[in-house]
């Protein structure tokens, strides 16, 4: 788990539970629905990615990779999402949002982990194919390159700027297609993904609710709707992420109309 007490000495004074994050980031919701059903208090530190806030020295003494969210919990530093779930259903394990049985819950961990893992191969080249929006603005590639040690992760945002291929998108939108499947297949005769309500479906929320949103043709899996019209109606939801319909800029409004009609459906 990417855990670390911090050797600022500023952040080692932070008491209590410090979430550093994006509104529209699907990792930032999650983590925010999770701090909600949990019912914890919580402080907010809210970056705007489009303005790079996450490249600035303040942030980057906290998560020297950029990547948001991060948590920092009485000074400890927790990165990447699916490993702030984690935490937080450790230190605070009421109510319980993973199962008992020791089967269900490695099911449980690969839908987590999966949700994690698989947006930069699925949702992410879709979604800003879709809007025309880019991840990084040119001056700040440079920069990006020297903090950030992962090379596919330098690479995505590299073709983000480039323009992602025909390809590229023909492969993301067949990606998110079988993830659909896989999760129609779950929740065929079943509520949630894994038993009840818990950190599977907490992690896919705010991913297919995006994709639902910028209109991705959802209308061959029944199921997986009903369940996204069940997560979305429940009050954390709304406090967490957004009433809805959610509320979306007017730059990620303006192309939805258009790929509406050019996506193409399943298979």
């Amino acid at each position: 788990m990417p855990t670390r007490r911090s050797t600022e000495p500023d952040i080692q004074a932070l008491r209590g539970l410090h979430l550093y994050h994006a509104k529209l980031s699907n990792s930032s919701m999650r983590v925010r629905l999770l701090l909600e059903e949990k019912g914890l208090v919580w402080t907010s530190h809210l970056l705007d990615a489009t303005r790079q806030d996450n490249l600035d020295d303040g942030y980057l003494r906290i998560n020297p990779t950029s990547l948001l969210p991060s948590l920092v919990h009485d000074g400890v530093v927790v990165t990447e999402s699916n490993d702030i779930l984690y935490h937080l259903e450790e230190r605070f394990p009421e109510p319980r949002l993973s199962p008992v049985e020791e089967s269900e819950r490695a099911v449980m961990r690969e839908w987590v982990d999966l949700a994690a893992s698989s947006h930069p191969t699925t949702l992410k080249p879709w979604q800003y194919a879709v809007t025309g929006t880019r991840t990084k603005r040119p001056q700040d590639m440079e920069r990006y390159r020297q903090l950030q040690s992962d090379p596919d992760l330098v690479a995505f945002h590299q073709r983000s700027l480039d323009g992602f291929t025909e390809a590229e998108i023909a492969d993301a939108v067949q990606r998110n297609h079988a993830i659909l499947a896989r999760m129609e297949g779950a929740l065929t005769g079943a509520p949630w993904l894994v038993g009840g309500y818990g950190l599977a479906d907490i992690a896919w929320f705010p991913n297919v609710l995006l994709l639902d949103l910028l209109g991705f043709p959802t209308g061959d899996y029944p199921a997986v709707r009903r369940w996204l019209a069940t997560a979305r109606s429940r009050p954390t939801a709304r406090s967490a992420i957004g009433r809805s319909p959610l509320r979306l800029p007017g730059w990620l409004l303006r192309p939805i109309v258009r790929v509406r009609k050019a996506l193409p459906s399943r298979g």
